[in-house]
């Protein structure tokens, strides 16, 4: 459907140099006129995954919760991040697949990683969203046996959980809801990991696919 509507182009031309143009807007502003998208080999990647590294934990979480709302408010034509609540699902926000895909883009610039299309479906809120980007660019530092070490001292810690008839049912709890989580990101990497396979697939791998799936011949 055609509307007539008038535009301020310097004003468009301002927020696209700002990587605030709402998506819709996009085709009204010329490519040269938009800032290039920061990449993975430098500029604003390198800074946010320096700042992450001299961060402890609750700073990392506050600080990639900020980015996330920001990213989200300026897809969506937002004014600031305070329209965005950081527990309201996403698709509740009035995100559609195209804004979705923007913001999906925008995180991927600003973090140099290639994150899935089912990012926001995957991580509905931006809380969500904001812990999953945690772990995958500010992951815990050591030589990554420090998951496996806090491990071992839980192990070692159970005689005196089993022992405690007050708590144990709450660590239960907690275990549960934890072999939750780490579930889900394990599926979630297998979905990225089958989806990079079938981008890079040709027609006859597909084919060839599909037989051996389906028993064709």
């Amino acid at each position: 459907m055609l509307v007539p509507a008038a535009f301020d182009t310097a004003v468009l031309r301002d927020l696209a140099a700002r990587g605030r143009l709402p998506f819709p807007l996009h085709g009204l502003v010329r490519p040269a006129d938009a800032r290039p998208a920061a990449n993975g080999h430098g500029g604003a990647t390198d800074d946010l995954a320096g700042r992450l590294a001299g961060l402890a934990e609750a700073d990392q979480a506050r600080l990639l919760l900020d980015l996330v709302r920001a990213e989200a408010a300026a897809a969506l034509g937002f004014p600031d991040a305070a329209a965005i609540d950081r527990e309201q699902g996403f698709m509740d926000m009035g995100f559609d697949s195209l804004t979705a895909v923007e913001l999906r883009n925008r995180l991927g610039a600003r973090t140099g990683r290639r994150l899935p299309a089912t990012l926001l479906f995957d991580h509905p809120t931006p809380d969500a969203l904001a812990g999953h980007l945690r772990a995958v660019v500010a992951p815990a530092s050591g030589d990554g046996t420090d998951g496996l070490s806090q491990l071992d001292r839980l192990e070692a810690a159970l005689p005196a959980i089993l022992g405690d008839r007050d708590s144990r049912g709450r660590v239960a709890d907690r275990l549960r809801d934890m072999l939750t989580r780490l579930d889900g990101a394990v599926a979630a990497e297998l979905r990225e990991r089958a989806a990079d396979r079938l981008d890079g697939a040709s027609d006859d791998d597909l084919f060839d696919l599909i037989d051996k799936e389906l028993g064709g011949t």
